[in-house]
């Protein structure tokens, strides 16, 4: 798949939702924060008795602030953020932050001084940017810092938290909102009240009663009309669950721009065209799901209908016997091991999936390698290979070409690896070079981050948990959570089993992670944002790990050292797969101790006979 170098992308995105923030709510409330010190009316005399203590302005900022005759005609609306800057440093008589004026400020000093400065370094580094991108990872991390401003800001204003709700809102806000919010918006409704799929049905009707089919093409057009008026009403799918789908296939196709057709992605296409059901097996990071999604988007390109579902039973309760659907389920029998419910249940729907009611309809699985090869043992739909595709067997695994064009589209210098790196490197190599193009310390590990990456992100959590003590805990607490964590979770306290467990758990991590107790919620919010593309994603209003993988290796990371909390908290399924009962160190010491000591008695007796 070739893409434009200058097609949009997630990195442009955030490069103009960056500038939304900052020149739309940030602008305001530094106009709030001047008419709080100087209100309009005093404005021109405060200008006149500052004005030698003002540096030298442009023309079009002069003309803001002086006043034309004998009245001032200004408006506070028409200044930009650094015509504010100057205005509030130098005729407001705002203390300056430790650093002084003009200078970054300290990242923990919230004084009103350095939270005006952290706007101002904002804008300009958005601003000025030579590039029409933003990295996650730079996103994120301005994101974090001028949201922290608002909410600092909004506090010395008095205003109900304005602003940060305003932030808060353009942080999700769509940027094409033709393409995407009214359909979403509408879905939405259907869900809410089937009255509104009756309503649209009866517009449908009326347009084909209303057409004149003298020409050809109204008479196409009313053919297409009468095809959406019959699948509207024999829709297999309730339209409250269609919704849900469609919000989650438009962040497939988001994804979906950073997919690469390899070398083999035709024999799997072509696999999928030939077979009713294709389950796609490799190790965590390696790009099944992103495969399998892929294929469905195209299918749904040829007019089927695209049904991803995580429970096994919903195939036959949604199955159209009308019209051609893909079915999408991911890590079909487990996640951490296979679990032998869903096994069983995989048996008992089996024939819907080999022989689906509509023929042209296609079940797309994805499984996890080690997963694979326990289930290949008890279910006789993983093993015939003809519906199967091994992404690390010699007929599908990825060849130099294609890995140097995975680097090339995440922007990575092919040349960093040489010929033995890349054959050398790991089955994740996709997730991969998706982690380091976002995240700037992996760029230090250079190759070995590609050939051994476990190691390096445990280094990283390792100073994660040294230097930033709240990242570390808030990812452990969405871990610990089933990979699911919000400010709603974290906040709404109630006096029900599952919030006691959950008080209880959020002070055991926070313990272990020497984390205050008393810190605010929207602090651990923050943090998980900050890390947003690098460690997580956001799904809705929650928070969860950007893979499978890093919750994995955050568990491991943290189970070394308070397996305790592990064996308390965690899920059953993680427990029997990953926590091995090892003899206690100290226990071993205490034996060879007491063996090494019998051992020079008997040498001693020996002596002595």
């Amino acid at each position: 798949m070739t893409a434009s170098p200058y097609s949009s992308t997630e990195e442009t995105t955030n490069a103009c939702r960056a500038c939304r923030l900052l020149l739309g709510p940030c602008t305001d409330q530094l106009r709030d924060v001047l008419l709080h010190h100087v209100p309009l009316s005093t404005f021109p005399h405060v200008i006149k008795q500052n004005i030698s203590n003002l540096p030298r302005l442009t023309a079009p900022q002069l003309n803001l602030i002086l006043p034309r005759g004998s009245t001032y005609t200004g408006n506070y609306n028409d200044m930009d953020i650094p015509l504010l800057y100057t205005l509030l440093r130098n005729i407001c008589r705002i203390p300056p932050h430790s650093n002084g004026w003009g200078y970054d400020p300290d990242p923990t000093d919230r004084s009103l001084s350095a939270n005006i400065e952290k706007i101002r370094i904002a804008r300009n580094q958005c601003v000025h940017s030579s590039s029409p991108v933003l990295s996650n990872a730079d996103f994120n991390a301005i994101w974090s810092t001028v949201r922290s401003a608002v909410v600092d800001l909004d506090s010395f204003l008095n205003n109900g938290n304005q602003y940060e709700r305003e932030v808060d809102f353009l942080r999700h806000e769509t940027m094409d909102p033709v393409n995407d919010r009214y359909y979403i918006e509408e879905l939405r409704k259907q869900a809410k009240d089937d009255a509104a799929t009756r309503e649209i049905l009866h517009g449908l009707k009326r347009k084909v009663d209303e057409m004149d089919t003298d020409s050809i093409e109204n008479r196409n057009k009313m053919m297409k009309l009468k095809d959406d008026v019959s699948r509207l009403k024999n829709a297999a799918v309730p339209s409250n669950v269609k919704a849900i789908h469609e919000c989650d296939i438009l962040k497939w196709k988001k994804d979906d721009k950073l997919f690469l057709e390899t070398h083999n992605f035709t024999a799997m296409l072509e696999k999928v065209n030939n077979k009713t059901h294709v389950t796609f097996v490799g190790v965590p990071g390696s790009g099944k799901t992103a495969t399998a999604r892929h294929i469905a988007l195209m299918l749904q390109q040829k007019g089927y209908e695209v049904v991803p579902i995580k429970d096994i039973k919903k195939i036959e309760e949604y199955c159209d016997p009308k019209n051609p659907q893909v079915f999408a389920i991911d890590d079909v029998v487990g996640v951490f091991g296979l679990q032998e419910t869903k096994l069983n249940l995989l048996s008992d729907y089996q024939d819907r999936i080999i022989n689906p009611v509509m023929s042209k309809t296609k079940t797309l699985m994805t499984c996890r390698e080690t997963v694979y090869r326990k289930a290949i043992e008890s279910s006789s739909l993983f093993t015939d290979e003809n519906n199967i595709v091994l992404l690390h067997s010699e007929a599908y695994a990825l060849n130099h070409t294609d890995k140097k064009n995975i680097m090339k589209m995440y922007n990575i210098d092919i040349n960093m690896l040489s010929s033995d790196s890349l054959t050398s490197a790991s089955k994740m190599f996709p997730y991969l070079c998706k982690l380091f193009s976002t995240e700037r310390k992996f760029k230090r590990y250079g190759s070995a981050f590609f050939e051994n990456p476990v190691p390096c992100i445990l280094k990283e959590l390792e100073e994660m948990k040294k230097q930033n003590r709240i990242q570390y805990a808030s990812l452990v607490l969405c871990m610990i959570n089933d990979n699911k964590i919000s400010k709603k979770i974290l906040g709404e306290i109630k006096n029900d089993a599952v919030d006691k467990k959950m008080i209880e758990m959020k002070q055991s991590v926070l313990q272990k992670c020497k984390v205050s107790g008393t810190t605010d919620n929207f602090e651990f919010v923050d943090a998980l944002s900050e890390m947003e593309g690098t460690y997580t994603k956001l799904c809705g209003t929650d928070y969860s790990f950007v893979h499978d993988s890093m919750l994995e290796i955050v568990a491991y990371h943290f189970g070394c050292n308070f397996p305790d909390v592990i064996l308390q908290f965690m899920s059953s399924s993680y427990i029997a797969n990953y926590v091995k009962i090892q003899k206690c160190q100290t226990e071993k010491s205490k034996n060879e101790r007491k063996q090494v000591s019998e051992r020079e008695q008997k040498e001693k007796n020996v002596v002595v006979t």
